[in-house]
């Protein structure tokens, strides 16, 4: 018997070595494929679980991903002055419930879509509670997703997560020659450095956090020069300069963006088709329009299992240009609005109780990015829709 199994003994171990590669094969390929990434992302952006979060973007090549951005990024506000004790404890009671629900029965995230197009791919997911075993009360979430350069364990393909709404890529800067220059206070590398020519350095910038950023340049003795930019798209061109539009530029742009802001809303009470506001969006914005037009409209929804906005009531509404800058040698123009939201509607919060309510003297503000295209502004980022981002409706 011993004789047997000395002979014998190089094909078993053979047979499960080969059975051990093909397992570490299965799990490595399994955890790097880009619908295990596009789930564990989507799963702890919902649980506030951000340092995980972080480990599935698109970070690796670029200086401004720092984790202490992303968390900055996504960090909420846990403290409130006592004027602000009521809402601060409104909003923590309806966000905590729904965080120790979640956390409790647990959120099933299923495939129902998934696209790949060499290296990019995106996953749709039906997302429901654990104990909605019959999906009753479903919402989507597609996750977009890049290859990265390098490959894990220098074999298997390593998939990130490239969310516009946190990051984008690749952006052409254009600043004026100087001996420095900063984004958000962090020295752009050399090797960022495409060009110097006439006066103006040129920098690909591999990734940076969408919102509004400080450019700052020094030239010898002199003192920094601070520009604000805004980011938010991939692939875009940013020129920083000290123009400035004239007063009645600006006014067409604020007249324009209030113009576009109340045809949203409307046209997301109403439950309109995107099409009759689609042209009020940039061309290269209007899929991202559509999409988050699609999820916004979605509270409005009143059913009888199901809360959501009713009504909608802003008013004292304020603009004023908050940046300007040129991208892609088209003037892109920031107005901020100010106003005070008042919404009624319902909530499900323990999914077998509906309340009806209202949220008074909500003052708000969001930012919307103009972009003036063959003589029309339009709009080319819309930022959070402050008006459906309404707490008490969150719930359903």
């Amino acid at each position: 018997m011993g004789q047997l199994i000395r002979k014998h003994l190089p094909v078993f171990l053979g047979i499960i070595a080969g059975i051990l590669l093909i397992i570490f094969i299965i799990i490595n390929a399994s955890i790097t494929g880009y619908e295990h990434v596009a789930k564990k992302y989507g799963k702890a952006m919902k649980s506030n679980d951000y340092d995980t979060a972080y480990s599935c973007l698109y970070t690796k090549d670029s200086v401004f991903l720092t984790k202490e951005g992303f968390l900055k990024f996504c960090s909420v506000q846990e403290s409130y002055s006592n004027e602000e004790i009521e809402t601060g404890l409104t909003y923590l009671f309806e966000e905590g419930v729904e965080k120790i629900i979640n956390r409790l029965i647990g959120l099933n995230y299923d495939v129902s879509e998934t696209i790949r197009d060499g290296d990019n791919a995106q996953v749709t997911f039906l997302i429901y509670s654990g104990i909605d075993t019959r999906k009753l009360l479903p919402s989507t979430a597609t996750v977009h997703l890049k290859k990265s350069s390098s490959n894990h364990m220098g074999i298997f393909p390593d998939w990130r997560v490239v969310d516009e709404d946190i990051l984008v890529l690749d952006t052409t800067l254009q600043i004026p020659d100087c001996d420095t220059a900063y984004i958000d206070g962090i020295e752009i590398p050399d090797s960022y450095l495409v060009s110097k020519e006439n006066g103006v350095r040129t920098y690909n910038i591999p990734g940076l956090y969408t919102g509004i950023h400080v450019c700052s340049i020094k030239k010898g003795e002199e003192e920094l020069k601070h520009y604000g930019f805004a980011s938010n798209q991939s692939n875009q061109k940013v020129v920083v300069s000290e123009e400035s539009l004239d007063e009645a530029t600006q006014r067409d742009a604020v007249n324009a963006c209030y113009e576009a802001f109340k045809s949203i809303i409307t046209a997301e009470a109403t439950g309109a088709d995107f099409s009759q506001i689609s042209h009020l969006f940039a061309p290269s914005y209007v899929e991202k329009a559509r999409e988050n037009f699609e999820t916004d409209k979605s509270y409005f929804k009143l059913k009888d299992s199901k809360g959501g906005i009713e009504t909608v009531n802003v008013k004292d509404v304020s603009a004023s240009v908050y940046n300007q800058i040129k991208n892609d040698n088209v003037t892109v123009v920031s107005i901020k609005l100010n106003y005070n939201n008042s919404n009624t509607g319902k909530t499900n919060l323990y999914i077998f109780e509906t309340k009806a309510g209202a949220d008074t003297n909500n003052e708000e503000s969001q930012i919307i990015n103009m972009q003036l295209i063959d003589g029309k502004w339009l709009i080319s980022s819309f930022g959070d829709n402050e008006v459906v981002g309404n707490n008490w409706f969150m719930f359903g």
